[in-house]
């Protein structure tokens, strides 16, 4: 079933709301769960971390939801800021984190962050809009909810002939990703026993200017 709806922009007071649709969204993405292996402690920990990635897109990009119900996300950085500087992050609140997550997650998830961030900074230097997350609530997945989250800013990158970027752990992702433009151009695991791990990037596509 496909399901018609309107994308607008994120509310500051609808982050926290946001973690919470985002931890249900992730809980099963290889990333996080090697980042927190036990359940209950994903359960726990997960929304929060979400969150602050979802406060990280409204301060210094941009987040798309879903009009009426809440049941997704996309959290974009645009050109020029799009490295997760440790200072944004702390401005974000992620100064908490040793409040929330336990020292060895903490390790795990700088692992699988350091990863994608040496991969992000040698696929595209050049000046790109990254889609740090998309997420949409289990149940409503595989009715272009996603589909529809991002097609605003990849017609705006492609506008402005600009690529676009985005990492993955979830390879099942890679084919819906291939269908909106996004071609593999690296993939690694995560040291210390993490997950296979892809970097995807997509090209301006021609006539859209």
């Amino acid at each position: 079933m496909s399901l018609d709806l309107q994308v607008t922009t994120l509310k500051h007071e609808w982050i926290a709301e946001a973690g919470r649709v985002q931890g249900r969204a992730f809980f099963d993405d290889p990333a996080f769960v090697f980042t927190f292996p036990d359940d209950e402690r994903r359960r726990e920990g997960l929304p929060w971390l979400m969150q602050i990635g979802v406060a990280y897109g409204e301060r210094f990009g941009h987040v798309d939801t879903t009009a009426g119900t809440m049941i997704g996300h996309a959290v974009w950085l645009p050109p020029g800021r799009t490295e997760l500087s440790p200072s944004r992050m702390e401005d974000v609140g992620f100064v908490e984190a040793p409040r929330h997550l336990k020292e060895d997650e903490l390790e795990r998830f700088g692992a699988f962050v350091d990863t994608m961030a040496a991969a992000h900074e040698r696929f595209v230097p050049g000046p790109h809009w990254y889609l740090m997350v998309l997420g949409v609530e289990p149940a409503h997945q595989g009715q272009g909810a996603g589909s529809a989250l991002i097609a605003p800013t990849l017609a705006r990158a492609d506008a402005e002939g600009l690529p676009c970027y985005l990492d993955t752990a979830k390879e099942r992702n890679l084919a819906f990703y291939r269908r909106h433009g996004f071609e593999v151009r690296d993939e690694q695991r995560v040291p210390g026993g993490g997950p296979r791990v892809w970097a995807m990037v997509r090209e301006p596509r021609e006539g859209a200017r």
